[in-house]
């Protein structure tokens, strides 16, 4: 799947959430929340959704993966 520049799309064609959680996943830079064409509530929900695993996420012994 390839993420999309809101530009790309037709202004019907709105991405999803999950796409646009992927975009973010595939940045490789801090973007904001407006640059990725996400409200506030969306921004949020996907906050609220990846909050459950934090602990592992933020888990130095973690950083392993980092190298992949």
């Amino acid at each position: 799947m390839r993420a999309h520049d809101r530009h790309d799309l037709p202004e019907s064609d709105e991405p999803s959430h999950d796409e646009k959680a992927i975009r973010l996943a595939q940045a490789s830079t801090t973007l904001r929340v407006e640059q990725l064409g996400w409200s506030r509530a969306d921004a949020a929900d996907v906050r609220a959704r990846l909050q459950s695993f934090a602990d592992d996420w933020d888990d130095p012994t973690m950083d392993v993966y980092d190298a992949l």
